[in-house]
């Protein structure tokens, strides 16, 4: 039997709403889809205060979800699913569940991350039925709200954007990392970018810091980021502390686009892709980065293994956001 799903995310990119409506549809599901964009202020400057001065909110939240929850009345939808710190007010969650609705959120961001999150979306989510993290550091104050019921879900990869490209680019980068910047992240790099390999920085802000502005390449869609499995030797991948991440998007989209992976050790990239060249190669310091990366370059043989290994690890691990769907609408009882 089917079910009539309302899903609330981000449309831009990689946005993980729009791979899990899509998730749904190919399940069989029919799916209604708000661009939490909606709920932001069309100027950029009145968006940016009211963010920083009154608690991480959209101007235009109260609208927009008095908008959701009568699109989901008159859809009657069984479902709601929405994703990160989504612009649905807590009365908003209480009246769909009065209804019958049963409410999820995806905490794509650590909920406890000041930053991208403010008091008033921890108090909405402990009303929720159920919640699900990628992040084993902050499952124990999931619990703690004494609400929904919690589970640990990782982040999964969109078969429509990520895969092995048959299409071979030249190789231009020794090492190539995706990712937005951050001071962490800058401090763990400064030995890459000191050691005299060809390294490249795509993604938001590296051109803010001095150190990282000669290796910043800006923004990469897709197919800029399937390339290069091809384009670089070796594909570093950072965790971002300040989000307490175990893994990250790029863990799984990488893997599955059969890129020659550099990976930061942690308990959760393990738990993915097993012991140290098994399918990866680990690093645990800054200093380590380098040198790791000079041996796996000197190694075209080992990095060809690698990225077969890794396609192969991803596609039996069942890590397609049709499968993290399917997870949970099991863990609710609304799929067997």
């Amino acid at each position: 039997m089917s079910l009539t799903i309302a899903i609330v995310g981000g449309t831009g990119g990689t946005a993980v709403g729009v791979s899990l409506a899509k998730a749904a549809r190919v399940l069989g599901n029919p799916v209604h889809y708000f661009d939490l964009a909606n709920a932001a202020h069309p100027n950029r400057i009145v968006h940016a205060l009211s963010w920083r001065f009154f608690d991480r909110r959209m101007t235009r939240m109260s609208n927009f979800s008095a908008h959701v929850l009568s699109e989901c009345h008159r859809l009657k939808v069984d479902c709601l699913i929405t994703t990160g710190a989504a612009p649905i007010l807590l009365k908003t969650i209480l009246a769909l569940r009065a209804a019958g609705v049963v409410c999820m959120n995806f905490s794509t961001d650590d909920p406890w991350n000041q930053r991208v999150c403010g008091s008033w979306f921890r108090t909405a989510l402990a009303q929720y039925d159920f919640a699900f993290t990628p992040r084993s550091a902050n499952f124990a104050e999931f619990q703690a709200l004494n609400g929904p019921k919690v589970a640990q879900l990782k982040f999964g990869y969109d078969p429509e954007f990520f895969y092995v490209d048959s299409q071979q680019h030249a190789e231009i980068y020794d090492v190539a990392f995706v990712g937005g910047a951050d001071q962490d992240r800058c401090q763990l790099l400064s030995p890459l970018l000191k050691s005299g390999l060809n390294a490249a920085l795509f993604g938001g802000y590296w051109e803010n810091y001095p150190e990282t502005k000669p290796f910043a390449k800006g923004g990469l869609n897709t197919a800029g980021m399937r390339a290069l499995a091809s384009q670089a030797k070796v594909s570093l991948c950072i965790v971002r502390r300040q989000n307490r991440d175990g893994h990250v998007m790029r863990s799984l989209e990488a893997a599955a686009s059969g890129e020659c992976m550099l990976v930061e050790r942690t308990d959760e990239h393990v738990e993915i892709f097993g012991s140290d060249l098994e399918c990866v190669r680990y690093f645990q310091s800054a200093d380590e980065i380098p040198v790791i990366a000079r041996a796996m370059i000197a190694d075209p043989a080992q990095r060809v293994l690698l990225k077969q290994r890794v396609v192969q690890r991803i596609a039996r691990g069942k890590h397609s956001y049709q499968d993290r769907m399917a997870s949970m609408l099991a863990f609710a009882g609304l799929r067997e």
